[in-house]
């Protein structure tokens, strides 16, 4: 091999090198970009299924409330919940936000 050709197949090599270097830049800002995105869609997710626990708990309170208003014992709502009293509710709302 004289040195012309050593020097072409040295810049093909440096040439191929810096191209594949520039492809996995590329694909990195990629990745990058599209995690970006999943984590904004994962936020959103979060958002919705937080607001919607708040109505569902609301919602319960009322629920109870009236359930009391119209002289349904404790006892029998904790029954119908599975064992669920007052307390337990109180503290899982509490620790749900």
């Amino acid at each position: 091999m004289n040195d012309s050709m050593k020097a072409q197949n040295l810049a093909r090599i440096r040439d191929t090198q810096r191209r594949s270097r520039a492809r996995r830049k590329e694909y990195m800002h990629e990745l990058e970009a599209r995690l970006r995105d999943y984590e904004q869609v994962g936020i959103k997710a979060s958002a919705e299924l937080q607001s919607a626990t708040r109505k569902v708990l609301d919602e319960n309170r009322r629920l109870r409330a009236l359930l009391h208003k119209r002289g349904v014992p404790d006892s029998d709502i904790v029954a119908a919940m599975g064992g669920l009293n007052d307390r337990s509710y109180d503290q899982f709302s509490a620790s749900a936000f």
